[in-house]
């Protein structure tokens, strides 16, 4: 099993703004951290910031969700669908899928997951060390993509485990050749298990 930290890459692809600066302010509907908008979604109007960049299979929607044309989607649906829900997102005549995980879980290895220590009562993962990330794989789930209760900026992560494009999303974006996404690899028990 693998766990990788998901990462839009919009330092080489477009991404997607708010056009309104004090939107994020005024409403919590970009705060993607596990609650479900459906209920509550309305358009919003974003732009593209840097034009002159490529445009991606997937979009950064504010760091901590992405979203997709209806063709990429249906390359991962399935595993979207699992990890939480999906919502439409009007842009430049066409209507692009949102993707909020509202997996959260209770996975990491306190006593193995390397801290950083802000104040006496808050830490948070010292994501500048290596191997700075522990897991307990018995308390993941089946869905690929979760996000975890400790990190703050409500990051999206992707569990590996049979590399089966039909189950995984990593697996599935890899087998498509889906662009603007990167996957950085934070933990594994491969090595572990081979010395078994």
């Amino acid at each position: 099993m693998n766990v990788y930290l998901v990462n839009l890459d919009g330092n080489h692809y477009q991404s997607l703004e708010p056009v309104d600066d004090g939107f994020v302010d005024k409403h919590q509907l970009l705060e993607f951290n596990c609650q479900p908008k459906a209920a509550d979604w309305k358009q919003y109007k974003v732009f593209i910031p840097d034009p002159a960049l490529k445009p991606p299979d997937f979009w950064e929607i504010y760091g901590a969700a992405f979203a997709m044309e209806p063709r990429v989607l249906d390359f991962v649906l399935a595993q979207c669908e699992m990890s939480g829900e999906i919502l439409p997102l009007k842009f430049e005549k066409r209507t692009l899928s949102v993707v909020n995980v509202l997996q959260c879980w209770n996975c990491l290895d306190h006593n193995k997951t390397k801290w950083l220590q802000l104040t006496p009562k808050t830490r948070i993962i010292d994501d500048s060390k290596k191997n700075a990330y522990a897991f307990i794989p018995a308390r993941m789930d089946e869905p690929s993509l979760f996000k975890l209760q400790e990190d703050r900026f409500n990051r999206i992560y992707c569990v590996e485990r049979e590399r089966d494009p039909e189950t995984e999303f990593k697996a599935a974006v890899e087998k498509h050749k889906l662009k603007g996404i990167l996957f950085d690899l934070l933990w594994s028990d491969e090595k572990k298990k081979s010395r078994k």
